[in-house]
Protein backbone atom coordinates (compact mmCIF):
# COMPACT_ATOMS: atom_id res chain seq x y z
CA UNK A 1 0.00 0.00 0.00
CA UNK A 2 3.29 2.44 0.50
CA UNK A 3 3.96 5.23 2.55
CA UNK A 4 1.33 7.43 3.82
CA UNK A 5 0.34 10.11 6.96
CA UNK A 6 -2.16 8.22 9.28
CA UNK A 7 -3.62 10.95 11.99
CA UNK A 8 -4.87 9.27 15.24
CA UNK A 9 -7.44 11.23 17.57
CA UNK A 10 -8.17 10.48 20.86
CA UNK A 11 -5.10 9.34 22.76
CA UNK A 12 -3.83 10.73 25.48
CA UNK A 13 -0.74 13.68 24.19
CA UNK A 14 1.62 12.46 26.97
CA UNK A 15 1.71 8.82 25.33
CA UNK A 16 4.88 8.08 24.12
CA UNK A 17 7.58 5.38 23.72
CA UNK A 18 6.61 1.89 21.81
CA UNK A 19 3.08 1.60 22.66
CA UNK A 20 2.25 3.14 19.43
CA UNK A 21 4.56 1.41 16.79
CA UNK A 22 3.58 -1.83 18.37
CA UNK A 23 -0.01 -1.47 18.28
CA UNK A 24 0.15 -0.94 14.69
CA UNK A 25 2.62 -3.16 14.04
CA UNK A 26 -0.26 -5.40 12.55
CA UNK A 27 -0.80 -2.90 10.12
CA UNK A 28 2.61 -1.96 8.89
CA UNK A 29 6.03 -0.56 9.93
CA UNK A 30 5.76 3.34 11.54
CA UNK A 31 8.75 5.87 10.61
CA UNK A 32 8.03 8.62 12.58
CA UNK A 33 5.52 10.16 14.89
CA UNK A 34 4.64 13.72 15.57
CA UNK A 35 2.29 16.09 17.77
CA UNK A 36 -0.30 17.86 15.03
CA UNK A 37 -0.47 21.34 16.39
CA UNK A 38 -2.89 24.44 16.31
CA UNK A 39 0.53 27.06 15.28
CA UNK A 40 -1.46 29.03 12.66
CA UNK A 41 -4.33 29.60 15.35
CA UNK A 42 -2.29 30.59 18.09
CA UNK A 43 0.74 32.19 18.66
CA UNK A 44 2.65 29.33 20.09
CA UNK A 45 2.43 25.69 19.30
CA UNK A 46 -0.32 23.95 20.90
CA UNK A 47 -0.84 20.78 20.56
CA UNK A 48 -4.11 19.74 19.59
CA UNK A 49 -4.32 16.02 20.36
CA UNK A 50 -3.55 14.08 17.24
CA UNK A 51 -0.62 12.44 16.41
CA UNK A 52 0.54 12.55 12.85
CA UNK A 53 2.33 9.40 12.28
CA UNK A 54 4.11 8.34 9.01
CA UNK A 55 3.47 4.64 8.17
CA UNK A 56 4.31 1.95 5.73
CA UNK A 57 0.82 0.30 6.04
CA UNK A 58 0.55 -3.63 4.26
CA UNK A 59 -2.64 -3.52 5.05
CA UNK A 60 -5.87 -1.31 5.73
CA UNK A 61 -6.27 -0.17 9.19
CA UNK A 62 -9.81 0.49 10.34
CA UNK A 63 -11.34 3.97 11.07
CA UNK A 64 -11.51 3.08 14.92
CA UNK A 65 -8.83 0.78 16.94
CA UNK A 66 -7.58 0.58 20.31
CA UNK A 67 -4.21 1.49 21.68
CA UNK A 68 -3.71 0.98 25.31
CA UNK A 69 -6.89 0.57 26.16
CA UNK A 70 -7.98 3.83 24.36
CA UNK A 71 -10.34 3.52 21.85
CA UNK A 72 -8.84 6.15 18.78
CA UNK A 73 -10.06 7.22 15.40
CA UNK A 74 -7.21 7.01 12.46
CA UNK A 75 -7.70 8.87 9.33
CA UNK A 76 -5.97 8.14 6.15
CA UNK A 77 -5.76 9.27 2.35
CA UNK A 78 -8.27 7.11 0.57
CA UNK A 79 -8.69 4.97 3.72
CA UNK A 80 -12.23 2.94 3.36
CA UNK A 81 -15.00 3.23 5.43
CA UNK A 82 -15.83 1.24 8.17
CA UNK A 83 -18.95 0.74 10.57
CA UNK A 84 -17.91 1.60 14.59
CA UNK A 85 -19.32 -1.03 15.64
CA UNK A 86 -17.44 -4.33 13.98
CA UNK A 87 -15.42 -2.62 11.49
CA UNK A 88 -16.82 -4.27 8.87
CA UNK A 89 -16.73 -2.18 5.15
CA UNK A 90 -20.15 -3.45 3.91
CA UNK A 91 -22.06 -0.93 6.19
CA UNK A 92 -21.12 2.48 7.87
Amino acid sequence: MGTLLLRIANLPTEMTGSTIPAALSPYGEVQSIQNETWYKTYRYALSNGIKLITVSLTIHIPSHITIAGYRVLTSFEGQPQNCYGCVDTNHI
